[in-house]
């Protein structure tokens, strides 16, 4: 039989958490199950109606779970919400660090365009919206931590730049094509997330290629 920490690890979906924290990776499977499905069901159906026994039911668990784990209904909201942020924050951290600088901005720029309107990002967006308007609640803020999606791209664009893996366009400055990168790879999530795109994550992938080898990226 699989272990507990095998079987919290094969939660992650490679959409939008490529491993599992290792704090994550340590807490009882049900529970992690529980924060991930009030997370989905928070950012689809709201607060007003979240519903413990379908939690639950999705979670492959007993409603006294619930109780168990977080004591109540905001109480679970909120710890999925941070547990979305730290989660988010880690494969962030992962990416951000890895490999050389125009391999580290395909990562970031792949994983934003493959997971903006989908997946766990997508999901605390709207699950941290409802809890805030619902009852107040303060809750984490992925955008104004240290790490996000703008490190994540200006990181590697200064480091590409200065060992010279990046051409900057006369004219332009390197902070302006880091932006220009993120402003167009939000784009594509946003209309992926309108069902305009049905394919955002190849689009993405498509952009960044053109761009990057239009800019000599090797």
């Amino acid at each position: 039989m699989e272990s507990e920490a095998e079987d919290v690890a094969s939660l992650a979906d490679p959409r939008n958490i490529s491993a599992l924290s290792p704090a994550a990776a340590g807490e009882p499977v049900t529970r992690i199950r529980l924060l991930l499905v009030t997370l989905r069901l928070l950012a689809d159906e709201g607060y007003d109606n979240l519903s413990l026994r379908k939690v639950a039911a999705e979670a492959q668990t007993a409603t006294s779970s619930i109780y168990h784990f977080f004591g109540g209904k905001e109480a679970m909201c909120r710890a999925a919400i941070e547990f979305a942020a730290a989660e988010i924050l880690h494969n962030e951290a992962t990416i951000v660090g890895q490999g050389p600088p125009i391999e580290r901005l395909r990562q970031a720029l792949g994983w934003m365009g493959a997971t903006s309107s989908t997946g766990l990002r997508r999901d605390f967006a709207l699950a941290a919206g409802e809890l805030r308007s619902a009852t107040d609640a303060t809750v984490p803020d992925v955008m104004s931590e240290q790490l996000g999606p703008m490190r994540m791209v200006m990181d590697p664009v200064f480091d590409a730049v200065a060992d010279g893996s990046l051409r900057i366009p006369e004219g332009y400055t390197a902070d302006e094509v880091g932006k220009m990168l993120l402003a167009c790879i939000i784009g594509i999530a946003r209309f992926t997330e309108h069902d305009e795109f049905s394919h955002g994550d190849r689009i993405a992938a498509l952009f960044v290629d053109a761009v990057l080898e239009a800019l000599g990226a090797d």
